[in-house]
C-alpha cells in the first residue's frame, strides 16, 4: 500500500475516532445539563406567571420577612406612606413581634391612616372553635389572646390625641379566614398588598408571605391575583363593624 494512503486512512481512522469522542461528550454534557436547564425553564415559566398576575415577592417563612427584603417586619410595615390596613386575627406580642402595634401607633402620631380589622371578642362559639383547631389552640386561651388584643389596641388608642385617634381606626369581623393580609397605600403609588398565609395545625411561625402589586389586566391571560385578593379584603371589611363586645 502506498505511503500517502496508508498516512490517508491513518487520519481517516483519527477523524472517525474523535468525531466519536466528541459525540459521546457531547452526549454526557447534554445529559448532564438537560435536567438544570429544565428546572431554568420551570423557574421562568413560574417567574413569568408569577409576576404576570402581581406577585413581586415570595417569603417562604416568618424568618424570610427580614433574611430575604434586609427589613426588620416593623421596618416593613413602616414603609406605608399614606394608609395601612391590617385584617387578621389578633395581634401577637412575641418576642418577633413585640413592637408591632407601638409601630402601628406611631405611624398614626406621624400622619397615616392605620386601619385594624381584628376577630370580634363575642366570636360565636362555631367560629372560635374553627380557629381553635385550624391553629391547633385551645377555645379558652385562642378567646383570651383576642380579648388581651382589644385590651391593648384600645388602651393604645385612648392614649392618642383627638386628630391622631381619627387615624388610628378599629373594626372587628366575625369571619374565618386562614390568612392576615397589610394592605399598604391603597390608591397611591406604590400599592401592595402582602398576604400572610397560616397553615392548618401548624404553629403561626411556619407562615408564608405573598407580596402582590396591582397589575394592568391585559398583561396576563390570568385574572390578577392582586385584584381578587383586594375584593376579599374589601367585603370582609365591609363585613367588618365596631369593636365594641356585645353578644353575638
Amino acid at each position: 500500500m502506498p505511503q500517502f494512503i496508508a498516512h490517508f486512512l491513518e487520519l481517516l481512522a483519527a477523524h472517525i475516532l474523535a468525531g466519536l469522542f466528541l459525540s459521546a461528550a457531547g452526549a454526557v454534557l447534554i445529559v448532564r445539563l438537560w435536567e438544570p436547564a429544565k428546572r431554568y425553564w420551570r423557574a421562568r415559566s413560574w417567574l413569568n406567571r408569577a409576576v404576570s398576575v402581581g406577585v413581586r415577592n415570595f417569603f417562604p417563612s416568618r424568618e424570610s420577612y427580614s433574611t430575604d427584603r434586609s427589613l426588620a417586619f416593623v421596618d416593613y410595615i413602616r414603609s406605608a406612606k399614606h394608609e395601612l390596613t391590617y385584617f387578621g386575627h389578633w395581634l401577637a406580642f412575641t418576642v418577633e413581634q413585640h413592637n408591632t402595634l407601638e409601630t402601628l401607633v406611631d405611624h398614626a402620631k406621624s400622619g397615616v391612616h392605620i386601619r385594624l380589622v381584628l376577630l370580634h371578642e363575642a366570636l360565636s362559639p362555631d367560629v372560635l372553635s374553627t380557629y381553635a383547631r385550624y391553629f391547633g389552640e385551645d377555645e379558652p386561651k385562642l378567646r383570651a389572646e383576642i380579648a388581651e388584643t382589644w385590651r391593648r389596641v384600645r388602651l393604645a388608642q385612648r392614649q392618642l390625641g383627638a386628630s391622631e385617634q381619627s387615624r388610628f381606626e378599629l373594626r372587628a369581623h366575625r369571619e374565618f379566614i386562614p390568612y392576615s393580609a397589610f394592605w399598604f397605600d391603597p390608591r397611591h403609588e406604590g400599592e401592595h398588598i402582602l398576604i400572610d398565609m397560616k397553615l392548618f395545625a401548624s404553629p403561626r411561625r411556619h407562615a408564608y408571605g405573598i407580596e402582590l402589586h396591582p397589575q394592568p389586566s391585559t398583561s396576563s391571560r390570568y385574572p390578577s391575583l392582586f385584584e381578587r385578593y383586594a375584593d376579599s379584603l374589601r367585603r370582609l371589611q365591609d363585613l367588618s363593624g365596631s369593636p365594641q363586645a356585645s353578644a353575638s
